[in-house]
């Protein structure tokens, strides 16, 4: 098998800004399972329950939103939720 040089394209790769610190701290999801808010293909994020009581929920959205972020669970909703909302934000924005 020949290796492609071409597959490794790391200029596709985009720059995701640190999460504040107090997300570390105050968020609800912090020692929880990682599979909770990552879960395989096909299986439901157990992590939804958790968002709608942590404090940092409403940041956490608006940071993944910014950033467009297209994996895992984030601020209470899944990557194909986030997908609608943006594009009902830029809906609105026009």
């Amino acid at each position: 098998m020949a290796f492609r040089k071409e597959a490794w394209n790391f200029s596709d790769f985009k720059y995701i800004p640190p999460l504040p610190e107090h997300f570390r701290t105050d968020s609800l999801c912090h020692h929880a399972p990682i599979n909770w808010f990552f879960p395989h293909k096909g299986k439901p994020p157990i992590g939804k329950k958790l968002c709608t009581i942590c404090p940092v929920q409403p940041e956490c959205l608006t940071y993944a939103l910014d950033n467009q972020i297209n994996h895992g669970l984030w601020g209470g909703m899944t990557a194909r939720e986030r997908f609608t909302e943006r594009a009902k934000r830029r809906q609105t924005d026009t």
